[in-house]
């Protein structure tokens, strides 16, 4: 991203179902005013990313900021 204000910055993301790993060292800035798109093949995290950056999944390891708040 730009030199712009960040609206979703993760950074090192671990997400976990139960014991088995999902996410493992996800790091994302998404600047606010643009889109941000995340792709990949089935099976391979999209929507675990979605659901732990929405807080439906709990974040095991790493840090998250929305608009600058953890």
């Amino acid at each position: 991203p730009g030199n712009g204000p960040m609206s979703l910055v993760v950074v090192d993301m671990d997400a976990y179902y139960g014991e088995s790993p999902v996410l493992r060292g996800v790091t994302l800035q998404a600047a606010a005013g643009h889109v941000t798109v995340v792709l990949g093949r089935n099976g391979v995290g999209k929507s675990t990313f979605a659901k732990t950056a929405a807080g439906f999944v709990r974040l095991r390891n790493g840090s998250m900021a929305i608009r600058g708040r953890d």
